[in-house]
């Protein structure tokens, strides 16, 4: 069972990759949502707040205090980003780290987790549909997760989207 403060920080983790992607929600006529009070970032990202460019990032995992690894599907590897959340939920001193990866190539990374044991964050890719793990500076490592075949045939934009990590149970 998860604790409210767990709950806490991945729901203001969720808003913030939303938000970093540049993401608002819709209503169903296809325009913003302008209720007071709705989650609604018009257009404007984290990131051109900060100067930085859009990215398209697809993926955020928690690496302990306040960094955080983000993954965009135009580069093989991760961000990291550094950003304190304040007692009112709102995001503060957001720094953009380096890439930590292959900026050359593109798995069309989805998916990210962190795994506290290893020290490593494993990555999924939709476009090769395998999960590979990356050591702390962006280095593949050479492990990756054995997939089921039934989930070996997604092609295209049909492949993995998400990952996820349980420490209590160890899998993924």
């Amino acid at each position: 069972m998860q604790k409210p403060q767990d709950m806490y920080r991945m729901t203001i983790i969720i808003l913030i990759l939303a938000a970093v992607a540049g993401c608002s929600p819709r209503d169903k006529s296809g325009g913003s949502d302008s209720a007071p009070g709705a989650f609604s970032i018009s257009g404007t990202s984290l990131t051109e707040i900060k100067g930085y460019t859009h990215e398209d990032y697809s993926g955020i995992t928690w690496l302990g205090d306040n960094r955080y690894a983000v993954v965009t599907d135009k580069k093989d590897g991760f961000f990291e980003f550094r950003f304190d959340i304040t007692n009112d939920g709102s995001v503060a001193n957001l720094e953009r780290g380096v890439f930590r990866g292959d900026d050359k190539r593109s798995r069309d990374c989805e998916g990210i987790v962190f795994h506290p044991g290893r020290g490593t964050v494993f990555i999924s890719g939709e476009q090769d549909q395998e999960i590979l793990e990356y050591a702390p500076d962006g280095t593949k490592t050479g492990s990756r997760l054995d997939i089921p075949p039934v989930f070996q045939k997604g092609t295209g934009n049909y492949g993995f989207e998400a990952l996820a990590y349980s420490q209590a149970t160890g899998l993924f």
